[in-house]
């Protein structure tokens, strides 16, 4: 089994101003008029070059806007530590007044996508990227992800 903390050890970042980031606040976008955070720069471990971009997509939490990259090595890295997941959420969840049990893509990833919002206001950058990763491992062809704040996952939207 995977750990979480096993896998994130493992995720090279070097941040400027991306999910998570502690320099500055968050800026408006002049082009759509929402706040939006500087994109990151993912470095591969001791090389100082970019590693392959797998997916770009536009997460939305109500008036905020942010872009979410995630690359190849993120998803291989998690990909055991997504598996557990499935595992985990095989059993079920509880999503608005209903009890699911038999839980498809879409709802596991509405279910990822609540612990996104949370790593993203949390500025917690290490589980934001990984949220992120598992939802493109599920959904590589998402492009806009529009996240529920209320705490009922079943209304967030994904779009592809």
């Amino acid at each position: 089994m995977t750990r979480f903390t096993d896998y994130v050890k493992n995720l090279p970042c070097k941040t400027n101003g991306y999910v998570g980031q502690t320099s500055g606040p968050w800026k408006p976008n002049p082009v759509h008029g929402l706040r939006t955070h500087k994109r990151s720069s993912i470095m591969a471990p001791n090389t100082g070059s970019l590693i392959g971009l797998v997916m770009e997509f536009d997460v939305f939490l109500e008036e905020e806007h942010l872009r979410i990259e995630v690359n190849e090595q993120d998803i291989q890295n998690g990909e055991p530590f997504f598996q557990q997941m499935d595992r985990d959420m095989d059993v079920g969840r509880r999503m608005g007044p209903e009890y699911i049990h038999d839980l498809d893509i879409t709802q596991r990833c509405q279910i990822v996508a609540e612990r996104l919002m949370l790593a993203i206001e949390a500025r917690n950058e290490t589980l934001a990227r990984a949220m992120a990763a598992y939802i493109v491992w599920r959904i590589p062809n998402i492009r806009e992800l529009h996240i529920d704040t209320s705490g009922e996952p079943q209304l967030t939207e994904i779009v592809v």
